[in-house]
């Protein structure tokens, strides 16, 4: 028994790893490989353990194509921008050390506050169900208040929300439409950003002494950790709205620290949330509920399996992203990155046919605007916020 659920630790951990390298997929995506793996494997305790190492460790994984590539999924698409210029700065290493050291911080954050979330959170979330549109609306009025270009700001943040609304008819399995509207908003134009532009990686700095204070660290892991428990019960928020507004300062280095704990801790949170208010926030955690009950023995395992998971997946990562950065000035990044493209739309087509496509393409126009207007791609989020507005006003 034991030895069982090692060997699908590991393995959860490897196919966590594989996906996050892996531009544009996610373990939402991952999951719908699970039923196979449900019919040779009798041990539901298992599987919940594949799970949670799976999507823990592609959190980790997750931060070198958003990175190298842009290629972000929402957990980390806001980091694209500041990681990237880091990269161009020789900094890349760095960049994705900084990312990691926010998920740690938020992983042994949880930990600690495991009691009180246990003991508050079910009552919190009760009282303010009622007023979850407001909340909702009131998170989107501080990320449009911080924009320069106010008007559109809303015109983007109103067009995806009517496209969110439109989307979710197309004939495509719910859990499977995100894949084009991320990747459109997102990943590839990022990508087309960088082919335009012919971007030359310099040679990257891999062995520099770690400067950032201390003091710093733990405070953007904090106000990272708190912003991913809101956005890991808020629906419709993810990490990519939450992460302006909870950065405590401009710096790039706080704000890839607190992004890296926001995504570390909605990802938990989206687990933890089944057993404290009784609603799965991720695909993953979906999937995990379907096949065991969760319950206060499972949420520890849970919470057992995450804190080991982090643990190696930050090894692994830091040692694979110095070996790539090592090299990276020697490629053909232009070319890499047409083969990224390529990629995404492939999986795109494979995974919801034309339809997502067509959706993908307006997806990009609409991202790429947002990059010339020079407005926070968060905004674009509005395609899952505007849909649960509506729906919690009751309409």
């Amino acid at each position: 028994m034991f030895i069982e659920i090692l060997i699908f630790l590991f393995l959860g951990i490897l196919a966590g790893l594989v996906a996050g390298f892996l531009p544009g997929i996610h373990p939402n995506t991952m999951v719908l490989f699970i039923p196979l793996l449900l019919a040779v494997v009798a041990n539901p305790l298992s599987m919940l353990v594949f799970i949670v190492a799976m999507a823990i460790s592609n959190v980790i994984a997750d931060f070198i194509p958003s990175l190298l590539f842009g290629a972000a999924d929402s957990e980390t698409s806001i980091g694209v921008h500041p990681g990237q210029l880091m990269l161009l700065q020789g900094n890349g290493y760095n960049a994705i050390k900084l990312s990691i050291t926010g998920a740690v911080g938020a992983c042994l954050l949880l930990l600690a506050m495991l009691p009180l979330l246990i003991f508050a959170v079910p009552g919190v979330y009760e009282i303010t169900r009622p007023f979850i549109h407001l909340v909702l609306v009131a998170i989107v009025g501080l990320m449009i208040y911080d924009e320069e270009n106010k008007a559109m700001s809303i015109s983007c943040f109103l067009a995806a929300g009517v496209l969110g609304i439109l989307a979710f008819q197309l004939p495509v399995d719910n859990m499977m439409i995100l894949f084009p509207i991320l990747a459109g908003f997102f990943g590839i134009p990022a990508i087309l950003m960088n082919m335009k532009n012919r971007t030359e990686v310099p040679e990257q700095i891999t062995s520099q002494p770690d400067t950032i204070p201390l003091q710093l660290k733990i405070k953007s892991s904090i106000t990272g950790t708190f912003g991913g428990i809101v956005s890991g019960f808020l629906p419709g928020i993810g990490a990519t709205e939450v992460a302006g507004i909870a950065t405590i300062d401009k710096r790039k280095e706080s704000f890839l620290m607190t992004l890296g704990a926001i995504a570390l801790a909605n990802m938990l949170l989206s687990f933890l949330a089944v057993y404290l208010i009784g609603k799965a926030r991720s695909g993953v955690a979906l999937a995990a509920n379907s096949i065991v009950m969760i319950g206060f023995n499972e949420l520890l395992i849970i919470i057992t399996v995450a804190a080991v998971t982090i643990g190696i997946s930050a090894v692994v990562v830091l040692l694979i992203s110095k070996k790539l950065l090592n090299n990276i000035s020697k490629w053909n990044y232009v070319l890499i990155n047409k083969l990224v493209l390529a990629f995404i739309i492939i999986m795109i087509f494979y995974f919801t046919q034309f339809y997502g496509i067509f959706l993908a393409a307006i997806c990009t126009c609409l991202g790429l605007v947002a990059i010339k207007k020079n407005i926070k791609r968060g905004l674009l989020m509005g395609v899952l916020i505007v849909p649960t507005i509506v729906f919690y006003m009751g309409f």
